[in-house]
């Protein structure tokens, strides 16, 4: 996990009629990268229910999922801090087979989503923030990028600095189990309220 380059930005605004003036600090981080390394991916054909989506689009092609963690408090430690407001937005996300994975690609993946999750003990309470369609005639790759919706601010969907989504890939010819990184690209604006913790 890279650690972002970090922008502080800072600001200070008189309030009247609040008790007096009210302190904030703005930080505003354009890029924040994360990896998730070696994740396992079940094979297409797996039996085991627990790794069938959650909500099968097309019941004649396999759907698997992963449920992973994106651990953003870890670079950006603040976001775990009393009186912090923020904003945070999905830039792009990209699913890379590992190095281990010599001579496989992800030909056989017709669809893959990403979903970020209200509740992560709920399958139905995802809510789609990117997804990729394979073009016609796609060469064979050992990796899918796709750009993401930055249109939703996922800063609600953070527990204790921790973004929780599930990773959903339908396949239309038969793929084995594969290890692959998850890589995801952010946005984030965070706003500390100083004023709240005096």
């Amino acid at each position: 996990m890279r650690r972002a380059s970090l922008l502080l930005l800072a600001a200070v605004a008189a309030l009247p009629g609040c008790g007096g003036p009210l302190l904030f600090a703005e930080l505003q981080v354009p890029e924040l990268r994360v990896t998730l390394p070696e994740q396992a991916f079940p094979a297409s054909d797996t039996t085991n229910p627990a790794d069938w989506c959650a909500l099968v689009q097309d019941p004649s092609t396999p759907c698997v999922q992963r449920t992973l963690d994106y651990d953003l408090g870890g670079p950006v430690p603040i976001l775990n801090e009393r009186g912090v407001t923020y904003d945070l937005r999905l830039e792009d996300v990209a699913i890379i087979l590992s190095a281990s994975q010599a001579g496989t690609d992800l030909t056989g993946v017709k669809y893959a989503s990403l979903l970020v999750l209200a509740d992560p003990t709920d399958p139905s309470s995802g809510t789609v923030i990117a997804s990729y369609v394979r073009p016609p005639n796609a060469a064979p790759s050992r990796s899918i990028g796709v750009t993401g919706n930055s249109n939703l601010d996922l800063g609600p969907y953070l527990r204790t600095g921790i973004l929780p989504v599930r990773v959903e890939v339908t396949f239309d010819a038969p793929t084995p189990a594969f290890l692959a990184d998850v890589a995801a690209g952010f946005s984030l604006e965070v706003k500390l309220d100083w004023g709240s913790l005096l």
